[in-house]
């Protein structure tokens, strides 16, 4: 009688161990506890990501505002600014900027933007200091249409955009700049446009 206890007990292990496995994997699945395996970014993805296209930007040349066509195929670090360019503003153009320079001869495949929502006049004091730095105007309401529901702190945020235009990344004040650029390293490694 023993023995065939033991037997049904083996019996039931066997067969058991599938329908555990079965349900371990069901619930590991749909509670996220293996979703930060395998990620290999540091900046939080925007999905789905915005065209730049639709946030009419207009980018500052030659003391004209004009609207913004990138004809060169490259990576790009975006700056928001919603007001004036305050402490973490500076900070943030100050780390993207040693980002571009630490990409060396890479840097070329990269050019950072600055938007703000203010004037022609107070954007080109920060071309002083950051003279590669392009710079540009958004309107709060692109801001507010495209961004705010999509980017939680949009101000002082830093986006990335692909070579096509779309804005597929962001990093916030908490993001280090080598954070940053371990990203874009790794973009411009696997990348075959731009």
């Amino acid at each position: 009688m023993k023995k065939q206890a033991k037997a049904k007990l083996l019996l039931t292990v066997i067969l058991g161990l599938p329908i555990i496995g079965i349900v371990a994997a069901y619930a590991s699945y749909y509670s996220g506890f293996f979703s930060n395996i395998g990620k290999t970014n540091n900046g939080e993805l925007v999905s789905p990501s915005i065209s730049i296209q639709d946030l009419k930007l207009k980018i500052l040349t030659n003391d004209r505002a004009k609207v913004y066509e990138s004809t060169e195929q490259t990576w790009k670090l975006i700056i928001i600014a919603t007001g004036d360019c305050n402490k973490l503003c500076q900070q943030q153009l100050y780390i993207t900027r040693q980002v571009h320079i630490a990409l060396g001869k890479e840097a070329s495949r990269l050019e950072r933007i600055y938007l703000s929502t203010k004037s022609e006049q107070s954007v080109k004091s920060i071309f002083k200091e950051h003279p590669k730095l392009k710079l540009g105007k958004i309107s709060q309401t692109e801001i507010n249409q495209y961004l705010t529901d999509k980017i939680p702190p949009v101000n002082n945020t830093i986006l990335l955009a692909d070579p096509l235009g779309n804005i597929m990344m962001y990093y916030t004040e908490h993001h280090s700049g080598k954070a940053i650029l371990t990203d874009i390293k790794h973009l411009l490694k696997i990348s075959r446009i731009g």
